[in-house]
């Protein structure tokens, strides 16, 4: 799991979530349905996936709208050094 899907996770969790381990399950109940997973792949091909999603739509939206956004502004800092 990369660490800004861990990040996330976390700070969706509720305190009995943030212990779980990967084989442990997660349910989700939604109105009319349940949703099974390993929490490990709820993280990696659930939550992060849609938070990544959610990000680059309201990045399309702030472009659409003429905000002046751009890589960078998703990055962030960099975290490297050029020599």
């Amino acid at each position: 799991m990369s660490e800004a899907g861990g990040a996330l996770a976390l700070a969706i969790a509720t305190p009995a979530e943030r212990h779980l381990r990967n084989g442990d399950p997660i349910v989700v109940e939604r109105v009319g349905h349940r949703r099974r997973f390993l929490a490990s792949a709820f993280v990696d091909r659930y939550v992060t996936p849609n938070a990544y999603f959610h990000l680059a739509m309201i990045h399309a939206l702030l472009r659409a709208c003429g905000a002046r956004v751009g890589k960078a502004d998703f990055e962030g800092p960099p975290v490297y050094t050029v020599d």
